[in-house]
């Protein structure tokens, strides 16, 4: 009688241990997905910073670089 009383709360407390790993396993899951999702999002960025397109924007907006032969507008001060 002692020995299943021993067996049977053996048994409940690795039930418990069981339960959380599952938890814990779930959520560890759920991270992996987020990180790939992030992961995704990162590598189109770098794609981008490393297009053609970025390159000209940049140096239209923060360097005022035009291309060869562009028509140049300027807003008059008023």
């Amino acid at each position: 009688l002692l020995f299943f009383g021993v067996v049977s709360i053996r048994i409940g407390s690795l039930y418990k241990v069981q339960t959380e790993l599952r938890k814990q396993s779930a959520q560890l899951l759920q991270q992996i997905e987020k990180e790939k999702e992030l992961h995704a999002v990162l590598l189109r960025e770098k794609e981008y910073y490393a297009s053609d397109l970025y390159v000209e924007k940049i140096a239209r907006e923060q360097l005022s670089l035009v291309k060869p032969n562009e028509i140049i507008f300027q807003k008059r001060s008023q």
